[in-house]
């Protein structure tokens, strides 16, 4: 393919602190099959020698622009930063995460899929966390479902299909109706929450194939996240801020009422993993905001519950408190 026929894609990586994978990160974006696109690195005033890096790679591919914030943001801040800085010009843009990896077929299967389906306002794909193959995706061999289609099977299931940044692509006018900050700054899920909105005029795509790599390590934004055990309540989240656009009120009381029955079982599990002050103060703060406050009484109900089931199941309950 040429790259004259080829729509142009913005390709953007906020970063702080990432000069221990970024190398790896930019090289693998160089190395796609897909050539017309521009690759902005947002540095978020690091202190290591990420900087140094960008700039090292920019000065070799006319393609990498990077750009360093004045002040330093929060991490959903430099990725709506990031945001802000695509190209009027690009018809598709595409996050990929400082600490991942792009196999070099990503960009031009995404882009392939969108050209093919001019109503998706965003593609992911399967990913490799580690050496695990990660995302729900939809059934195969599916690869295109109505938006709001999309966001009701999602609420009303487990399913978790959006991935990480780095497995998606946007279609750049969704994101510039969204402009200055179309993910909000205040969630760890604001990724997911931006799918949601965007699902409600747009369709989906999701491809069958593994398109990105993600290294596990202690210091990225999903080991924080887990450290939290925020999956969960991310999914209350997205119920509570979109179940009422997409599901009917009885639809909605009823996937409530089953996701705070796991939220609360959870919460039994971390007072037997005797969690800190912090986390508490972090869920408290999120229900609170969701107006569902933590009750005090239901947390101690879902603990003895789960002594008195770990009584008839030790093995499975210590599994449980160590994971």
């Amino acid at each position: 393919m040429k790259t004259s026929s080829e729509p142009f894609v913005s390709v953007l990586t906020p970063v702080y602190n990432g000069g221990k994978f970024i190398s790896e990160c930019i090289e693998s974006v160089l190395s796609s099959k897909y050539k017309n696109f521009e690759y902005i690195i947002i540095n978020n005033c690091s202190t290591d020698n990420t900087l140094e890096i960008a700039n090292h790679y920019a000065q070799q591919d006319s393609r990498i622009r990077v750009s360093t914030n004045t002040d330093f943001l929060c991490l959903i801040g430099n990725h709506n930063e990031a945001l802000r800085q695509i190209s009027p010009n690009s018809k598709y843009c595409k996050f990929v995460q400082a600490d991942d990896t792009v196999f070099p077929e990503c960009m031009s299967e995404m882009v392939s899929l969108c050209e093919a389906h001019p109503s998706i306002g965003a593609v992911a794909s399967l990913r490799l966390l580690g050496d695990w193959v990660l995302c729900s995706g939809l059934p195969y061999p599916s690869y295109f479902i109505k938006g709001k289609e999309m966001a009701r099977w999602s609420l009303l299931s487990n399913k978790y299909v959006y991935g990480s940044p780095t497995t998606v692509i946007y279609r750049s006018d969704v994101i510039r109706e969204r402009l200055p900050t179309p993910m909000n700054e205040e969630s760890q899920h604001a990724d997911e929450e931006l799918f949601y909105s965007i699902l409600q005029q747009n369709d989906f795509g999701f491809l069958h194939k593994v398109l990105s790599h993600c290294k596990r390590h202690k210091g990225q934004a999903t080991s924080l996240a887990r450290s939290n055990n925020t999956e969960i309540l991310g999914r209350l989240l997205v119920l509570v801020k979109y179940g009422h656009i997409y599901l009917s009120d009885e639809e909605y009381q009823t996937r409530l009422k089953q996701v705070l029955n796991k939220y609360y079982k959870s919460l039994g599990i971390s007072v037997l993993q005797l969690r800190e002050k912090k986390y508490w103060a972090y869920h408290q703060n999120w229900m609170t905001k969701l107006e569902l406050p933590i009750s005090k009484p239901r947390v101690v109900f879902a603990t003895i519950k789960l002594i008195i089931t770990g009584l008839f199941n030790m093995k499975s309950t210590l599994r449980k408190i160590r994971n």
